[in-house]
């Protein structure tokens, strides 16, 4: 196969392209398209056949941008994260400088990496250039050639040139992006919390915190547990969202991860079922359970207002992994908060309810016992006169 030269250029003469990926980088819009602006402009700056962007989420690096030049992107639904110890991938974080893989197929590492790299399949060229903000590493852009091209990468590059303002554009943008997340969290914490306070029946309270995190946070389903006898947890209510299906094998799974939970308080994240090595023992003994259930990340908080665990409240994903990101972790955990104590408050104000009835019902039984006495019997107990 033929060799494509692209020579070197001088950032002046890229004039356009930058203005046109600033402009981009700009518009309006929410995280996604503004990522997608930028893996775009990447690509076609580089005069490239895809370009891909890589953002650390929670300690993982994952795809969260693919352009393609002449097919349609591929989805992201079923990428997986990158693999740390990814021999290019170490090299960077090593030396913070881009990295180039003149011909993939003379890698011996290359195949191992396609499952996290979508539509990178075919590409004989590919080149990784670190985002760099502040000293460290956000992620990456990387840039494919489905023929083998010479790329000699230099500070001069009009690339790494454009790796560093992409860089500040992301840690603008994602910065942006949390500080939106925090006010949306905290007005749904706020409305849900309202709703607890006005609700006095358990069931209907929660429901409505059920139904509203989970349609909030676009999960798959949502449900709340509650300690019975010996620290079992039985499920007291849930919300499905449309288009998924629930079956026993989850139920089974997360009684079976909840049990061990009932006797410690904390929050478990799952963010992708199928790679993330590290999860919980009770998860990891569950696997093929829940995976065969269709379920792919889970999130669950115990609900445990005095440090002794009363349930927990458990949110899912199905079809797709799913990266948690603080705020929602965040959220849940002060849900999961809010609703114990609401519970518990919900119980106390019954428990008193019920003591005055009983209260009532005694004074009643009371005064009708002394309409009903003999009048004999009160002038017995009075003194005799002239005493």
């Amino acid at each position: 196969m033929g060799t494509v030269r692209i020579m070197q250029q001088r950032l002046d003469q890229c004039a356009v392209p930058l203005l046109q990926a600033i402009r981009c980088l700009r518009a309006e819009g929410g995280l996604s398209a503004r990522q997608d602006a930028l893996t775009e402009a990447a690509g076609v700056l580089a005069q490239s056949d895809r370009a891909a962007l890589y953002l650390q989420q929670q300690g993982i690096l994952c795809c969260v941008s693919v352009w393609r030049k002449v097919a349609t992107p591929p989805t992201l639904d079923a990428a997986l994260p990158m693999v740390e110890h990814w021999p290019p991938l170490r090299q960077m974080r090593a030396t913070l400088e881009a990295v180039c893989i003149p011909d993939t197929d003379a890698h011996p590492s290359w195949a191992d990496m396609l499952e996290a790299m979508p539509g990178a399949r075919g590409m004989k060229t590919w080149i990784a250039l670190p985002l760099l903000h502040d000293g460290r590493m956000l992620g990456f852009l990387d840039i494919g050639y489905v023929e083998r091209t010479d790329y000699l990468l230099g500070e001069s590059n009009v690339l790494v040139e454009f790796a560093s303002f992409a860089a500040q554009a992301v840690a603008q943008s994602m910065a942006l992006a949390e500080e939106q997340a925090r006010a949306r969290y905290a007005l749904m914490r706020t409305s849900i919390a309202e709703a607890l306070r006005d609700t006095r029946q358990t069931t209907a309270l929660t429901h409505h915190a059920v139904s509203a995190l989970t349609q909030a946070l676009e999960c798959s389903w949502g449900a709340l547990y509650f300690a019975l006898d010996e620290g079992v947890l039985s499920r007291r209510t849930e919300y499905l969202a449309d288009g998924h299906h629930i079956d026993q094998r989850l139920d089974i799974a997360l009684r079976s991860i909840l049990s061990l939970m009932a006797h410690q308080a904390g929050t478990l994240v799952v963010s992708n079922l199928k790679t993330s090595p590290k999860v919980e023992a009770s998860v990891a003994a569950n696997r093929e359970l829940l995976l065969a259930a269709g379920v792919e990340a889970m999130l669950i908080s115990t609900l445990s207002p005095h440090q002794q665990v009363q349930g927990a409240l458990v949110l899912v994903q199905m079809g797709a992994s799913r990266i948690w990101n603080d705020g929602e972790v965040m959220l849940v955990e002060q849900v999961a908060m809010d609703v114990a104590l609401a519970v518990e408050q919900s119980r106390l104000i019954a428990q008193l309810e019920a003591r005055s009835e009983v209260a009532r019902n005694e004074t009643d039984a009371l005064v009708a016992a002394a309409n009903h006495a003999p009048i004999g019997v009160v002038v017995a107990d009075s003194p005799p006169d002239g005493l």
